[in-house]
């Protein structure tokens, strides 16, 4: 019967797991996202002080012309669809 009983326990904590799963997530993607906005500034701070337009075209995603910015975080490239 204990058994059947911790099965239980489970079960009603489940939402309460997933809820705080999903917390979690969202707050390594906050991370992530302000990690990554700190080194676009530290770059484009970069780029102004030493004259390299380098760095700023990184910072802003223009490395990869036609393209999607690979350093950006979220960012994915889908594959062509054939018509």
């Amino acid at each position: 019967m204990s058994y059947l009983k911790i099965i239980l326990e489970i079960a009603k904590a489940l939402p309460t797991i997933f809820e705080l799963w999903k917390k979690w997530e969202v707050a390594k993607l906050r991370r992530e996202q302000e990690r990554e906005a700190d080194r676009k500034k530290q770059q484009i701070e970069d780029g102004i002080n030493s004259g390299n337009s380098l760095p700023l075209e990184e910072a802003i995603g223009h490395s990869t012309p036609g393209r999607p910015a690979e350093h950006h975080a979220g960012v994915q490239s889908r594959p062509n669809r054939n018509r």
